[in-house]
């Protein structure tokens, strides 16, 4: 997946930004679940180009740096801001680090992790007590509309979030679950554009034959030039008390 998030590392952002309503419904679950505070020792763990670390960051005025994790070439965009300090490698990597934490979040990263239970083990180690984990991830069975061979692909590739709360109960964490849909207002032609963009990385998988046969399919489905994406977004919190 490191490839995949290299060739797109310069359009990241563009490709996953839906809509300013969105990302405002998205960053007020965020910021209410991890409760930021100043003096939080803040570590967003595959955070991409560092954007929405820093942005979550500012919105609750942490004075100390936060820290943006990002095994991808995305982490040189990151270290662009020397309001952040940036880690160029994996989740598993960083910590094992000397270092402490008290607030970390994985968005949209976890289906990535190669072996959950350890990195959740060792992370319930460094995080300071009472401190706050929490994971934002979409369900295997997604409501997008996704042509069949992709819908497969993301099934295959995305864990249960029942199997990743028992993983951190295992490990030591309190958990709780909170499950919502925004509804995306969207043209076709955009939808198209951010599946040839790959905007998701079980696109990466397919050729670009794959995909345009894939619109084709959707071609027949969606009627209407504007469409409504639903995303489910599961939110899972990991407490250490």
């Amino acid at each position: 997946m490191k490839e995949h998030f290299d060739k797109i590392a310069e359009d990241y952002e563009r490709l996953w930004f839906f809509s300013e309503d969105y990302h405002r419904w998205m960053k007020h679950y965020i910021l209410g679940f991890l409760d930021l505070k100043i003096n939080d020792k803040f570590v967003d763990i595959g955070g991409g180009t560092g954007k929405y670390t820093l942005e979550l960051a500012r919105a609750t005025k942490i004075c100390n740096e936060p820290i943006c994790v990002e095994p991808s070439s995305m982490a040189d965009i990151a270290a662009r801001n020397d309001s952040l300090i940036v880690y160029n490698e994996t989740a598993n990597d960083f910590v094992k680090r000397d270092k402490r934490y008290n607030k970390v979040l994985i968005k949209e990263a976890i289906h990535h992790f190669p072996n959950r239970k350890r990195f959740f083990k060792e992370l319930y180690k460094k995080m300071n007590d009472n401190g706050i984990f929490l994971i934002v991830t979409r369900p295997s069975k997604i409501k997008m509309p996704f042509f069949n061979k992709l819908k497969k692909l993301f099934y295959r590739g995305q864990p249960d979030f029942r199997d990743i709360v028992l993983d951190l109960k295992d490990s030591g964490f309190k958990t709780d679950v909170v499950i919502d849909t925004y509804k995306i207002k969207i043209s076709k032609s955009r939808w198209y554009e951010l599946l040839r963009g790959r905007f998701m990385s079980d696109l990466s998988k397919l050729t670009d034959e794959a995909i345009e046969d894939g619109i084709k399919e959707l071609e027949k489905i969606l009627k209407d030039e504007d469409i409504i994406v639903d995303d489910e977004i599961i939110f899972i919190i990991g407490k250490k008390g």
